[in-house]
Parts: C-alpha cells; structure tokens; sequence
C-alpha cells in the first residue's frame, strides 16, 4: 500500500511540475505581446485592502488612469478604474432582460464558487441558469419580507453579543468571531428555522488568496486522480448540513416556532427545486446564501468597529442618535430603524473605504468598447472596487472616514434589489460595494439591517477603543489576518 502511495504522490508532483512548465511558457509568451496598445500597465496587487489610516485622512488620494492593463497567470486582464465606466459595464453590459450578455461573471470566479460550494449555484450560474435563479431568490431579500422575518433574530442576538463581550470582564475581545458567529446563525435560522451547531458549517480554506488559485489551476490534476483537493472536506461537511435540513423539512420537523415553514420549506415547493438535479440545485444555493450572508457581513461589522475606533466623534454621534431615536432597542420596529440616517451613513462609509471583495471579476462575452478601447471576447475584465471607492474626483477627502458625505446623497439603507440606476447622486451611482445592475448582491439588504442593529447595541453598552496597530487582512474575501482585540468599556455600569 505505502509503495502504490508513493507511486501515487509522484504521479501526482510530476503532472503539477508539468502543468507549472506549461504554464510559465504561456505566461512569458503572453507577456511578450501587448494586446492594448495605449492602455498602460500595471503591477499592483489589486487584492490589497488596508484598512482605515487616520493619519492619512486628508491625503488627496491617487488619479489613476481610467484603463490598466494586468498580466496575471500568464493572461492580460483589463482593469477598470473609472467609476463611471465601471457602472457602465456593471449596469448595460450584464442587462438580465437582453438575449445574452455582454459581460457577465469569469469564469475563474465560476470555478471558484463551484469548488466552494460544490458545483452550479446563484453565485456562479451564467445565462438561463442564473436568470431562474435570480428571479426566484431576489424576492426572499426584499426589505419587506427581511425585516419581518430577520429582525426579532438579530434584536436577540445583538442582545446575547452583549453577554458574550460582559463575560470578558474589561478584557479584550476579539470581537470578529462573535460577529461570524452571529451572523451565521442569522441566516441560518432564516434559510432552515434553526442554528447549525457549532464548527457544523465552515468557509475556512478559501479565505487565502493563494489556495484559492493554486486549487483553480490544479482542478484537472485532482479530478484526473480524483482526489478532492483542498476544501474538498469542507464541502462534503456543509452539504451533509444542508442535507439533513432538507430532510428535517421534508419529514415535516422543520417548521418555525409559529408553524410556518423557512424560506429552504418554502423553495422545496417551487418546481425548479424538485426532482433530483432540483435538490442539487438547491442544496447549492443555500450553501452559497451561507457562506455569502455570513462571512463578508461579520468582517465588515469588525472594521466598522476599528473605524469608529478611530473616529471616536462618529461613534459618539452614532451612540447619541441611537440613544435619541430609538430609547428602547429592544421594541425597534421597522420604520424606527429610518430614523438611524447617521448610523447609516457611517455604515456606508464603513462599507466605501472596507469593500468586503477588492475586485469583481467578469469576462467579455463579446467585442465590447469600454472607453474608446476594444475588449476582445473572452478579456477577463477587472473592477476594482477598492480603487474606484476611493476615486477622488468621486469621493472629496477620499481617504478620511467621513459618515457626513452620505448624508445629502441617499442614507436610506434598504432598497429593492430590482430597482437599478435609481441612485439619487454619483457617489451613490458609482458606489460598487455591492456590484450594481442585476448582479446586484443579495445580500445586501440583510447585512445592512445586521450591521445597523448590532453596532446600535454595542455603541449603547460600551466605549469601544483600540491601541494596537493598523490591523492587517488576507485573501479576496477580504478577512483579518490576525486577531484583533478591541477594548468594551461598560456604560453607566
């Protein structure tokens, strides 16, 4: 057995060995070429993400030029700087109502959603596929239909987040794992009427950038073997999850605690979810509403944190609203969640400087002119939302943290997800935090109502302060790379 192993792992180096030759050849040759004459080049890291500086809140920002050009695993990318073309390509080049796209997802990206969630889902799916898809989950993220079935959730949570931080007893906290908790078991309880137990459901592997493309470029190599590769176990573990959920439902023990079914009760009823590829699809889909409603919200809600660590006058103005507005959070209803118009803007703002994903990456369906240059069909075209939120000639001040700049634009925080190039000004016309046109994020809505109630709660129980340095992040969902421990101070206590 140890000698079929061996033989095994070297069939396996010698292919990986071949493919990283083969690779590099096309790489160099590739970089000899220069597709877009007049388009200038780049070697920027464009995963990069530092967090908020205050020191360099009144720096001008960069004017970068509105086209770049990336070579990246030996292929020229287009990279996208100008908030206006951005919005461009997002909002008429992916028009769900046209017969085809003209941009639409990467397919890069599409491998790594399949590898994990584990195969066709509403975060990967092209044409048809993702059409049905959108068309039947967007409602079910509506303001409407979040707020009356999400809220009493969050309010109990935000409640024992406070216990959790108390028992810390003046300690630090690492406050972002309670925000994952939290927000997992938020949309959790949504998707299937209940938390899953702890470590039942896990997003671990792919936080790093590097195992993210390495498992990209060597999925014909463990498919050959048919080995899983890495997050192969995190995928059969999530799925086994979602599985016994399904069958709870299905055995009629799924109910909530008023008799009504979960949204999972409720889509297994739908047509396009039944039959066997229909509960693949779905299982599919509610891994993907997982994974994205919990991970990027609970990172966000640490840097809002960190940023009013450092901004103390706008957590000051955050606790005074929330205090005037709403003196009983424990009754906050939905149109009281209106009157938090500074909380808001300061969760946007949050949202402008810490984009939770860097870039979007999509893919040129067809020749498109972007600007007056011509991406060829299949050019790998790069928004880099970090850059973009921070255009100067968009965003005056663009490196300070500024809450007040959203106030005479547009504070309101739900809007509905079909409702596209409605904005009321350019900031919020080019904000790309959330993509824009029908790629919009689901999830949206949810993780703004999330962060309005838990920073509403924590700003009321505690001074919050950090001493330590500017804390690092790590991979395209962009994460903290180390613990980062804020300081709770009790209020009136």
């Amino acid at each position: 057995m140890l000698k079929d192993f061996v033989q095994h792992d070297k069939a396996i180096r010698f292919a990986a060995a071949s493919i990283a030759v083969a690779a590099a050849y096309i790489a160099i040759s590739r970089a000899m070429r220069n597709p877009f004459p007049g388009v200038p080049k780049t070697n920027a890291n464009l995963l990069d993400m530092p967090l908020y500086d205050r020191k360099k809140r009144d720096e001008k920002g960069e004017m970068l030029p509105p086209l770049e050009q990336l070579n990246a695993l030996g292929t020229t990318l287009i990279v996208v700087n100008d908030p206006k073309l951005a919005t461009s390509v997002l909002v008429e080049g992916q028009n769900k109502y046209l017969s085809g796209h003209k941009v639409g997802r990467s397919p890069v990206m599409a491998d790594f959603h399949s590898m994990l969630i584990g195969g066709e889902n509403i975060g990967n799916a092209r044409g048809e596929g993702w059409r049905w898809r959108r068309d039947v989950l967007v409602p079910q993220f509506q303001p409407r239909k979040l707020v009356s079935q999400v809220l009493p959730s969050v309010i109990q949570k935000s409640k024992d987040l406070i216990d959790h931080v108390k028992a810390h007893n003046g300690k630090p906290v690492d406050i972002d794992k309670y925000f994952v908790e939290l927000t997992g078991n938020v949309i959790c309880e949504y998707l299937f009427g209940e938390v899953p137990q702890p470590g039942e459901v896990v997003f671990d592997n792919f936080r790093r950038t590097d195992v993210i493309f390495l498992s990209v470029m060597l999925r014909p190599i463990f498919q050959f073997f048919g080995l899983k590769g890495p997050g192969g176990r995190e995928i059969n573990n999530n799925r086994r999850y979602v599985q016994r959920m399904m069958d709870k439902i299905r055995n009629g023990n799924g109910q909530r605690p008023d008799g009504s079914l979960p949204l999972m009760g409720q889509l297994m009823g739908l047509k396009v979810y039944q039959g066997k590829q229909g509960e693949e699809h779905l299982i599919n889909d509610m891994l993907l509403m997982i994974f994205a409603g919990h991970d990027t919200t609970a990172h966000s809600l640490t840097y809002l944190v960190y940023g009013l660590t450092q901004e103390l006058s706008v957590q000051k103005k955050i606790r005074e609203e929330v205090t005037g507005q709403l003196p009983d959070l424990d009754a906050v209803t939905p149109s009281s969640l209106t009157k938090l118009t500074y909380t808001s803007a300061a969760i946007k703002e949050n949202m402008r400087i810490h984009p939770p994903v860097t870039v979007a990456m999509h893919e040129a369906y067809d020749d498109v002119m972007i600007d007056k240059t011509l991406v060829p069909k299949g050019t790998t075209i790069v928004i880099s939302t970090a850059r973009i939120n921070q255009h100067p000639e968009i965003f005056k001040q663009p490196m300070a943290f500024l809450p007040e700049r959203w106030l005479d634009e547009d504070e309101d925080m739900f809007n509905d997800l079909d409702a596209n190039g409605k904005d009321k000004g350019l900031m919020n016309s080019t904000y790309l935090t959330f993509s824009k046109g029908t790629h919009l994020c689901l999830g949206m809505n949810l993780a703004y109502l999330e962060m309005r109630i838990v920073i509403a709660y924590l700003v009321t129980h505690f001074d919050i302060t950090y001493d330590g340095p500017i804390p690092k992040t790590v991979g395209m969902i962009v994460a903290p790379e180390d613990e980062i421990l804020f300081n709770f101070q009790p209020i009136n206590e």
